[in-house]
């Protein structure tokens, strides 16, 4: 097929955004839709080569294998190779043992089903993994695995039939993102193939109109206004979307659409031609595969080296700095490795093996064996190696009353559960015959945190914790099943003495509309002061009437969100357990205005109680974070079993129930 420049430069305007949204620029807050421009390029440069080998009778899926291994892989292992001193010098044994699992996955291009099994793509979490954005490169090479294989299988039916079926699969695909999605509520969504190969499906439909005819229209007015409609459409999906859009779903159809204008109708004569045609954008385009495999190790390693979010002129040096290093990639790497003349096949092939088995074997060493963590820690002072063995403990990880089976259950009537199914009801049942009413331990996963808080205390024989850890009564999933204990506390009179309600302080929202709280937190160094944090009276409410209306079948105590240190496990190793872990600057003022706010909402119509969790405790930092003997928290904001028996001792919350 013949060169369109103006391809390369929409891949420039596919990888720009990208990058200045991994960088965190939140002006390019939808700056993630690049990968869907880029899905459907690929679909569409891909399929216009097959179709034309294929017409000619001269397709062979040998060839086809080769040309995708020349592609992908000469950079993408270079670039894996490249970053194993830095994991080596930079990442603690929890980080590197991450680290070396997503080696073995980006190597065999399944690292979307690891991502999707271990966090959201929008998670902070995410942001500290090299490798996150290699999940659509495996999206890609799971499709072109079975695409080919179909084609060949349904050449004889004709062009016809093939569309058909693949607008059978377009329509699936897109029905299976949008629901999952919007009404699933399913963040693996975004990294399965079953709901991404319809964006790829939109390039492969332009690639077989463009069989028959060069553009969308004849009418050059049509060719420039559907080509400026295109790059809108991609324009706005990059500044008016951001993490909390829905994606995949309908939402995807705006730069997807949009693209597949911009390659129908950007023909010559065109204002999108001459914009995308220009020197300077194509240079881009030409090196935005080595770009898009640079940028996410860069901002990773930074992150991890700085322990919190980089500053901005960090964040900016970065991504300049994307640029000369993807000109080297694509000059001395990705170019010449395409060149046939240069390597032959079998050398593609055979190095290409090498280096996977290099790539698994030593990933599999790091993450299933010790040997990374006792090498790191033999490099460390004595401070740092107290300190790891202090976080790293049992008692430091589980919950309180916490079996060899993860369960937190005593086998009577102590136990936690985060289902409400025929086999817990029964339970419930028969430890109410036993004991008569019990006590109800409610929210999400700070609930599983108070159950163990109370059982380290309390002795009463019927406590349960009801818990659907990530699930908030403000904006609950399906899965969580609030409704549900509603109505069996509802239809089951007497059941519960009492109910104790707990969820993490998802109360608070950004001067941005971000919501939640870690991500307010974790981005602060220990030294930056907490500002421009507010309360949503909105989530507030919400639980305020889910309680109330729950107070009407049993006595309701809101016990109020904790305070958070957000100190991650890296500052910890970082600094040494002798260090004066404090909250940030003003950190507590925005969950003494929380209690305030709540406290107020409550006492107006007196049906529910509210209790100050931070003043029933008392949490006081730093003597109240960790010794050199013991963590009380098992990460930014949820506690350990000895945190838990800590604070357990300062005040026996179903006190407050009566005798």
């Amino acid at each position: 097929m013949r060169y369109r420049a103006e391809i390369d430069g929409l891949r420039a305007v596919a990888v720009v955004p990208v990058i200045l949204f991994h960088a965190g620029f939140e002006l390019f807050g939808g700056g993630f839709v690049g990968v869907d421009v880029f899905f459907v390029i690929s679909g569409y440069l891909i399929t216009s080569i097959i179709l034309a080998e294929m017409e000619d009778d001269r397709f062979s899926l040998l060839k086809f294998y080769e040309r995708r291994a020349r592609r992908i892989l000469p950079a993408l292992f270079f670039i894996m190779l490249v970053s194993v001193p830095f994991a080596w010098g930079w990442l603690v044994p929890r980080d590197m043992k991450d680290y070396a699992e997503s080696l073995v996955a980006t190597a065999t291009f399944s690292s979307n089903f690891l991502f999707w099994s271990e966090s959201g793509y929008f998670d902070t979490a995410a942001e500290l993994k090299p490798f996150l954005h290699t999940w659509s490169l495996a999206v890609e090479e799971q499709y072109y695995i079975v695409f080919p294989l179909f084609l060949m299988a349904a050449w004889r039916l004709g062009r016809r039939w093939i569309l058909v079926i693949l607008a059978g699969v377009f329509v699936l695909s897109l029905g299976l993102a949008h629901w999952s999605t919007v009404y699933g509520n399913d963040q693996g969504a975004f990294f399965l193939p079953s709901t991404r190969f319809w964006e790829i499906l939109v390039g492969v439909f332009i690639a077989f109109h463009a069989r028959k005819t060069a553009s969308a229209f004849s009418n050059p007015v049509l060719n420039q206004s559907l080509s400026l409609l295109g790059l809108a459409l991609i324009t706005v999906s990059v500044f008016a979307y951001d993490k909390h859009t829905p994606f995949p779903s309908l939402y995807t159809l705006l730069p997807t659409v949009g693209t597949a204008l911009v390659i129908l109708s950007a023909v010559p004569g065109t204002f999108a031609n001459a914009l995308l045609s220009r020197r300077a954008i194509v240079g881009v385009g030409l090196i935005s595969y080595s770009a898009y495999l640079w940028h996410q190790p860069l901002f990773a390693f930074a992150r991890h080296y700085t322990v919190s979010e980089p500053g901005l002129p960090v964040m900016i040096s970065l991504c300049v700095a994307v640029l000369p290093l993807a000109y080297l990639t694509w000059r001395f790497v990705e170019h010449p490795f395409r060149q046939k003349q240069n390597f032959t096949r079998s050398f593609v092939f055979s190095s290409s093996a090498a280096l996977m088995v290099l790539f698994i074997s030593g990933g599999l060493t790091g993450h299933i064996t010790k040997g990374f963590r006792d090498i790191w820690l033999a490099r460390q002072t004595p401070l740092i190696q107290q300190t790891h063995a202090v976080i790293y403990t049992k008692k430091s990880r589980h919950d309180f009353g916490t079996g060899d089976d993860g369960k937190q259950d005593d086998g009577k009537c102590r136990f936690a559960i985060d289902v409400l199914n025929d086999e817990t009801r029964e339970r419930l049942l028969a430890c109410h015959k036993m004991f008569g009413s019990g006590f109800a331990i409610l929210g999400d996963s700070h609930a599983i945190d108070l159950f163990g808080l109370i059982i380290s205390r309390n002795q009463s024989p019927f406590v349960v914790g009801v818990r659907f850890s990530g699930c908030h009564l403000n904006g609950a999933e399906p899965r969580c099943d609030y409704d549900g204990i509603y109505s069996f506390i509802k239809n089951t009179p007497g059941i519960f003495r009492g109910v104790v309600y707990e969820q993490a302080a998802y109360f608070l929202l950004r001067t941005d509309s971000e919501k939640g709280s870690r991500e307010m937190f974790n981005r602060l160094d220990l030294e930056t002061e907490v500002a421009g944090i507010g309360i949503s009276k909105k989530n507030v409410d919400a639980v305020h009437d889910y309680l109330r209306n729950l107070a009407k079948y049993v006595d309701v105590l809101w016990f109020g969100p904790r305070i958070e240190p957000h100190i991650t496990k890296r500052d910890v190793l970082r600094r040494g357990c002798d260090y004066e872990f404090r909250l940030r600057p003003k950190q507590q003022d925005v969950f003494q205005k929380l209690d305030a706010h709540i406290s107020a909402i409550v006492g107006r119509g007196q049906v529910i109680r509210f209790v100050s969790q931070n003043e029933a405790l008392q949490y006081a930092f730093p003597r109240d974070f960790m010794s050199c003997k013991t963590a009380y928290w098992s990460d930014g904001d949820h506690l350990s079993a000895e945190g838990e028996k800590r604070f357990g001792a300062r005040f026996d919350v179903l006190s407050l129930f009566g005798s």
